[in-house]
């Protein structure tokens, strides 16, 4: 059987899953096949089931939660860190529910934080990489990044406006859940057991072969600096993206209840992490 893990090619999830395709896989009764796709893609795809396991968004997990089933490893926790809003010029964050902020997808953790902030924000969905360009040409006033630029763009000459990893701990005190990785439940416990212990070591060969891992991604990041690289993995490349553990679950049923105390959500399920 072929399992397909869907990904968005991030550095820090490069760096998760580099070793299923490098000699950090143990093996097993099934093929992997890694699949690079936006997150905003991977979010909307979830409905349909098609991939046997992929990275989604939390309110995307949540829509999607009776096809998939969230694994311990392999998700993104920011510990008073998180995606970064930023503008051309200075911007106070009081002003975010009258500016129009671009954010990478509908379903993104980032923008129910932006509705926690500012209620109900006018907002874009632009592809990542179009987001920057879209601040500096002035068609919205402000945007979320989710990826590197998010320890890159003072280089490029943006203002922090917020970040809202940051706003989170102060709230909260807990792991900031970004992102799951979930697997489709109808695949059985042997296959789900199989595929959970396999990205756990591919993770744990990564922790330990880094260099190795980081000069294979900059040899697909050349438009890189290796410093912003290295940033962004620590960020997110933690003891949670092995284990939420206590910590990283209370986060994840801090932000559903949230969610939907806010209306963002239709439920606050338990989290039945395998």
């Amino acid at each position: 059987m072929r399992i397909r893990i869907g990904h968005s090619g991030d550095s820090a999830e490069g760096f998760l899953f580099d070793g299923l395709s490098s000699g950090g896989d143990p093996g097993g009764e099934h093929d992997i096949e890694l699949v690079t796709r936006p997150i905003g893609e991977l979010d909307a795809g979830a409905f349909d089931g098609e991939l046997e396991a992929t990275v989604l968004s939390v309110p995307a997990w949540l829509a999607a939660r009776s096809r998939y089933q969230p694994l311990r490893c392999g998700g993104r926790y920011g510990l008073d860190c998180g995606p970064v809003i930023v503008s051309e010029r200075m911007l106070n964050a009081l002003e975010l529910p009258y500016r129009i902020v671009a954010v990478p997808g509908e379903r993104t953790t980032g923008l129910v934080l932006l509705h926690l902030i500012a209620r109900e924000p006018p907002h874009a969905i632009l592809p990542a990489e179009a987001i920057l360009p879209a601040v500096e040409q002035a068609q919205v006033d402000a945007g979320m990044l989710d990826d590197e630029a998010q320890v890159a763009y003072e280089d490029w000459e943006f203002e922090p406006v917020l970040d809202l990893g940051r706003w989170w701990y102060a709230r909260t005190h807990l792991p900031l859940p970004l992102r799951l990785l979930a697997v489709r439940r109808d695949l059985g416990p042997a296959v789900v057991a199989e595929l959970a212990w396999r990205v756990e070591a591919s993770i744990r060969h990564g922790l330990e072969h880094r260099e190795a891992v980081l000069e294979r991604l900059m040899d697909e990041r050349i438009e890189l600096e290796r410093e912003y690289v290295e940033a962004f993995i620590d960020r997110y490349v933690t003891k949670f993206a092995l284990d939420p553990g206590q910590a990283g679950t209370a986060g994840l049923r801090m932000l559903l209840k949230l969610g939907v105390e806010a209306g963002l959500m239709p439920e606050a399920p338990e989290v039945d992490f395998v």
